[in-house]
Formats: structure tokens, C-alpha cells, sequence
């Protein structure tokens, strides 16, 4: 799922908050901040497993940059939420799963 977000308006918080319902497997939730010029950023939750209601939270500086081409120098640089421009949340039930799966 992705959705266009104002950077400006990010930029008045310190993190997301995600708030999910629990499966009885264990799943991974990717938070994807993308810049317009394809830029990304992630964080990454391993979630707890059984049927319940849960909340995440991320602060924006433990997102960590996506290195999407081997040819980018990603060490070091950090997010600057008013350059993002879409939020996209992907949920896999395993490493071998496609995004969305």
C-alpha cells in the first residue's frame, strides 16, 4: 500500500505509528519513505505472533536508507522528512514471500 504524503507535515512529528492486528504467524512490516527523485528509506519490524491488536511506533531517525542501486554511497545519510513525498507500508509473512503476499 503507498500513499503520497506532505513532507512538510511529517515534519511536525518524531515517528508513525502503525497499529496492526496480529496473525498467528509471525510477519514483517517494511515503512518505505521515498524522496521524489527515488531516494528511500526503511524501517523494519519482525512482529509479535497471535491474534491480537498491536502498536508499532518508528521515530524518523532510526530509518535507515535503502541502497536500491550498488552504485549509490548510502553510509551515513540520514532522513530529512520534508523531502518525502510517499509512505509505502509492505507486510510479507516471509523472506522468500513477494511484497504484499
Amino acid at each position: 500500500m503507498s500513499r503520497n504524503v506532505s513532507g512538510s507535515i511529517l515534519s511536525l512529528a518524531k515517528g508513525l505509528n502503525l497499529t496492526y492486528y496480529g496473525l498467528d504467524k509471525q510477519i514483517t512490516i517494511q515503512l518505505i519513505l521515498w524522496y521524489n527523485d527515488g531516494t528511500s528509506f526503511g524501517y523494519f519490524w519482525k512482529t509479535e505472533s497471535g491474534n491480537k491488536w498491536a502498536c508499532l511506533e518508528a521515530l524518523f531517525e532510526d530509518f535507515v536508507r535503502l541502497k536500491r542501486d550498488a552504485s549509490s554511497d548510502s553510509a551515513g545519510q540520514r532522513l530529512d522528512v520534508n523531502r518525502v513525498e510517499k509512505l509505502e507500508v509492505i507486510c510479507q509473512l516471509d523472506e522468500q514471500d513477494f511484497p504484499g503476499t
